[in-house]
Parts: structure tokens; C-alpha cells; sequence
């Protein structure tokens, strides 16, 4: 079977804008649809809308993120509210189609719709075929055409921002902000290949800048650069890994300071398509930066081998740099990896440590978490 998961490490240029960002924090990206789309959608499908034509909307939820809500403060075309704000290229939900019969001014069309709606199968194959709320006007023109714009901005949901872990330092490689990204594009049930609102705006948009701002992160970090560090990185979970590694560099070449020992856990599928960063970690580690790297590639034998495994291979070496050093450890993945990572944390601790659970979980609470040297962000 042909490998299709799709990873790029991306690059914003920040040197002439004021985007300061810390270590661990991340980037939130403001996606907007193609202009280019959004005009054919308005030659094909909404011929009844003035594109340009200029309004005022109120945003009256409190649920929706700043940066849109103060968009609706100021006057814009309706192409805009197209372009910036609304998903008019996401996947519909059921209630879309019920919502669109309702509006219906054609009786033929309001019917299919409701049927769509109401009949799992009918649903289910418009689902595989990836249609997007502009497809399904396209499909019924006289229901598009009973479509304003206060039905648009009450039927389609916004665009959602994305968060992306910042896979640099500022201090190792200044002026710029670092990405780990997965290229979100898929073949839908007809064969045909989609491509995600993200991925097209980040790197099939003609445009030259991105809508972005700084989120904070959560990760806590040693006042003293000599104290161990124990990071599992799965997948693009690896970006902000990089970057702690990038920063004890910088402090170690260019400031003279003394680095303690640093340990990754690194899982992703495939060795081949997806071990990313191969010749930096192997530069770090000659550089005295970086202490070991344990990969677990899960799907390269038999059977599935993950970071929680690599980790209960080696207990002694988690047991000395979290609990005998007082070390910090760090996770970044999915959150279905979570409770077997701690696991595998408490594990060492008990065995090596000969602890009893009781008294392993007493540390895991009130030492490690309580001091805040376990930090986690999963999505």
C-alpha cells in the first residue's frame, strides 16, 4: 500500500513584522479560502449576492474567537465575509440540508434536500464524497438562489483557527517561525483529491502573507539549563521537541552555558516517510546537546511498537532523569497516548524505584505534577 500521509516543515518569514514568541508557545493560524474559489463560487452560484457590496454584522455570540469577533466591528464586502470569515468550503452537517429545505423557495428541491437529510444512506454518500456547503448549492441553484446573506452567516459556520506548535527557537533562528505540518488532502469516495482549507491557504494560496497571532503554551521549564530534560514527541508532536533542543544549543555554543542531559522519545508510523529532523538530532547529540534519541516506528514490523513501549524498554534511564535528578518531563502527541506515556512514567519510577503504587502515585501528584516538572499537550 502507497504511503500518503504528507509532512512538510514550513517557514514564516517575521523579520518585518512584530510577532515575539517564547519557547513552547504555538501559532494560530487564521485560514481563509481562496479568493480565486470564493469568486467562481459567486459567477456560478450566487449571481444574487453583490459581491461587493458592503455591510455591517453583528456578532452576537460570545463563542467564537477574538480575532473574528473584532472582524465584525468593521464594515466589509460580503466577498470578504466569504473569504475571511465563513467555512463555505467545509462539510455540511445534516442540519445544513434541513436548514437549506426551510429556505427553499422551490418545493422539488426543498423535498430532496429533507430526504437527504432524513435518509442515512443518501447522507452517508454525499459525506464520502467530501461535498462542501458550496457543492451542495451548486447541486440545488434555486434553494441558492433563496439564500441571503443573514442565512448564510446563520447556516454555515465560521472558519476555525488552527493551532500549530512552534518548531524553533527564537534565539537559535531569529526572524522566523517554524512549522511541523500535516498536508491535509485526501481522495474522497469519487477518487477525486480534496484538498483542506488549511493546507490550501498555507501552501496553495497565491497570496504571500498569512493571518496569524502567538498563543501561549503550557510547557514549564527549569530555571537552571543543567536540569535533566525527558521529552516524547509523537508525530508532528515532535515541532516544539525540536525546539527546547534548538534552545539549549543556542545556550550551550553561543552563551557558554552549561546544559543538562536531554533524552527524546520520538514515535511517528514509518522510519522512512516520517523520522523528520534525522541529521539535526544527530547534530545536537555530536554537539553535546542532545544525551540519546529512541525512535519507536509502529508500523515498520509486524507488530505495532509506540513511544510507551520504547519507554518501558528503558527504566533506568527514566527512573535517573525524572525521579533521582528531579528532571522535567515533556509529552506532545494525541491524547489518546496520554494515559499510557504516565503510565509508563509511573512504571519506571515504581519498579527501579521499588516504590508500591500507592506511594508512586503520592510522587506523581504531589513531586513531579505538583511542581509542575510534567507537562503534556495533546490534541
Amino acid at each position: 500500500m502507497e504511503y500518503e500521509r504528507d509532512i512538510r516543515h514550513i517557514v514564516l518569514d517575521i523579520s518585518a513584522v512584530d510577532l515575539p514568541f517564547r519557547l513552547g508557545d504555538a501559532i494560530t493560524l487564521y485560514p481563509q479560502n481562496l479568493k480565486e474559489d470564493v469568486d467562481k463560487l459567486f459567477d456560478e452560484v450566487l449571481m444574487h449576492l453583490d459581491r461587493n457590496d458592503v455591510v455591517s454584522v453583528k456578532c452576537l455570540s460570545e463563542d467564537v474567537p477574538a480575532r473574528l469577533r473584532s472582524a465584525f466591528t468593521a464594515r466589509m464586502p460580503t466577498k470578504q465575509i466569504f473569504t475571511e470569515l465563513l467555512d463555505i468550503f467545509g462539510k455540511p452537517s445534516r442540519s445544513f440540508y434541513k436548514q437549506l429545505a426551510r429556505i427553499s423557495c422551490d418545493e422539488g428541491e426543498s423535498k430532496q434536500l429533507t430526504d437527504i437529510a432524513n435518509d442515512d444512506v443518501k447522507f452517508k454518500k454525499l459525506l464520502g464524497k467530501s461535498v462542501s456547503y458550496a457543492e451542495v448549492l451548486k447541486m440545488f441553484p434555486k434553494s441558492a438562489k433563496s439564500m441571503t446573506l443573514v442565512n448564510f452567516l446563520e447556516t454555515v459556520p465560521l472558519l476555525k483557527p488552527r493551532l500549530y506548535s512552534i518548531a524553533n527557537s527564537s534565539f537559535y533562528s531569529p526572524g522566523i517561525v517554524e512549522l511541523t505540518v500535516v498536508i491535509n488532502r485526501w481522495t474522497n469516495s469519487d477518487g477525486r483529491l480534496l484538498t483542506g482549507t488549511s493546507t490550501k491557504y498555507l501552501g496553495f494560496s497565491k497570496d504571500t502573507k498569512v493571518c496569524v497571532s502567538v498563543a501561549s503554551g503550557t510547557f514549564v521549564f527549569p530555571e537552571d539549563e543543567r536540569t535533566p530534560m525527558v521529552m516524547a514527541g509523537l508525530g508532528t508532536g515532535i515541532a516544539p521537541i525540536r525546539a527546547f533542543v534548538q534552545d539549549r544549543m543556542y545556550k550551550r555554543k553561543v552563551l557558554g552555558m552549561d546544559t543538562g542531559p536531554m533524552i527524546v522519545f520520538y514515535g511517528c508510523r514509518h522510519e522512512k516517510e516520517e523520522f523528520l529532523y534525522r541529521d539535526e538530532w544527530k547534530a545536537f547529540m555530536e554537539a553535546g546537546v542532545l544525551t540519546k534519541v529512541i525512535n519507536a516506528f509502529s508500523h515498520d514490523q509486524d507488530h505495532m511498537i509506540f513511544v510507551q513501549h520504547k519507554m518501558a524498554e528503558n527504566p533506568e534511564l527514566l527512573y535517573k532523569y525524572i525521579q533521582k535528578l528531579g528532571g522535567y518531563f515533556y509529552f506532545c502527541g494525541p491524547s489518546v497516548a496520554v494515559p499510557d506515556v504516565e503510565a509508563a512514567v509511573k512504571n519506571a519510577v515504581r519498579t527501579v524505584g521499588k516504590m508500591t503504587e500507592d506511594e508512586v502515585e503520592l510522587w506523581f501528584e504531589n513531586d513531579i505534577k505538583a511542581k509542575k516538572r510534567y507537562s503534556t499537550e495533546a490534541y
